[in-house]
């Protein structure tokens, strides 16, 4: 009779273990196939990389006939492996693609970008110690850099007027306003967010927007990003809205031509920058696919697009 409970006992644990094993080895396989095909969803190559990367390892050495002893190990193995070096190889295409014809100006961390009527640019670097306030002067074709009295600014935009670099903290409601040469700061009811104020004009779009540009009373260009995809409009001077095809999910930053109503440059999250002259119908792509650009700005006086990426600036001179 205790031999009969023994043998019993040692069942319910063996069902268990392999219960506990399989559960494992589903949970395994839907990452190593969801994973990768979800960050490629999301554009975000780096992800694509790392998840096929790991698929790959952990099918060689955990599902190998050392490890797993079940029929058809053998395959399970070779497949987990065969389909982690595609997307790793894939992410990693992409990922490590050379940046050319876009050219390196600074390194470092991400930097929101604006671009005065002169042609000077200013950025301000977003990360948690020792932001720095960036200067790009177009004469003398030199980069500086000092302190940023603020903290953590994610977005910096130019007033209305264009005499003042607006930067909102962002997480309390000082606010930092650059002009004649110096900062001053002060204090909003609440947390003051660039699309309050780019957006303003905004009224009756079609859908929420998460963008907007309007540069010398020109056409407004609004955009919505989501996750897998994006929606595009165009404002025209009679307050009437016509939609904009797409031409990749995630558009971070926007920028028109002031004088040619037709042109737009944008930057999406790793998908690149895209250019169109016709609103739209058709999109050129620019560089820097891959890259997860977050602030773009161009300079159609002297031909020159600067972004900015996790791994610093980079400037396009284009035609």
């Amino acid at each position: 009779m205790a031999a009969s409970k023994a043998i019993g006992a040692e069942n319910i644990v063996h069902r268990i273990k392999n219960g506990i094993f399989w559960f494992k080895l589903g949970s395994w396989i839907f990452f190593a196939l969801a994973g990768p095909a979800l960050f490629a969803g999301m554009h975000n190559y780096l992800g694509v990389f790392m998840t096929g990367l790991i698929s790959a390892v952990i099918g060689y050495f955990a599902f190998g006939p050392n490890y797993v002893h079940f029929r058809g190990s053998n395959y399970l193995r070779n497949a987990l492996i065969a389909q982690g070096v595609f997307f790793a190889l894939y992410g990693g295409r992409i990922l490590f693609s050379p940046t050319a014809p876009w050219q390196q100006e600074r390194s470092g961390t991400r930097t929101s970008l604006v671009l005065t009527d002169e042609g000077a640019v200013y950025g301000v670097e977003f990360t948690e110690r020792s932001p720095g306030f960036l200067r790009f002067d177009p004469t003398a074709k030199k980069w500086t850099r000092e302190p940023f009295p603020g903290k953590f600014v994610v977005d910096i935009f130019l007033s209305p007027d264009g005499k003042q670099i607006i930067a909102p903290e962002d997480r309390s409601p000082r606010v930092w306003i650059y002009e004649a040469g110096a900062w001053k700061m002060h204090r909003e009811k609440r947390r003051l967010k660039k699309t309050e104020i780019e957006c303003a004009n905004a009224g009756g779009a079609p859908f929420t927007p998460s963008l907007c540009f309007q540069k010398n009373n020109s056409v407004t260009w609004i955009a919505a990003a989501g996750l897998f995809t994006g929606k595009f409009a165009v404002k025209e001077a009679d307050g009437n809205y016509t939609a904009v095809p797409i031409p990749a999910p995630r558009p971070e930053a926007l920028y028109p031509n002031p004088q040619n109503s037709n042109e737009l440059w944008v930057a999406f999250w790793g998908s690149g920058v895209y250019r169109t002259t016709d609103r739209g119908a058709n999109w050129k792509l620019m560089g820097l696919k891959g890259s997860e650009v977050t602030s773009l700005v161009v300079d159609f006086q002297h031909k020159v697009a600067y972004a900015s990426t996790g791994s610093g600036i980079y400037s396009l001179r284009f035609e």
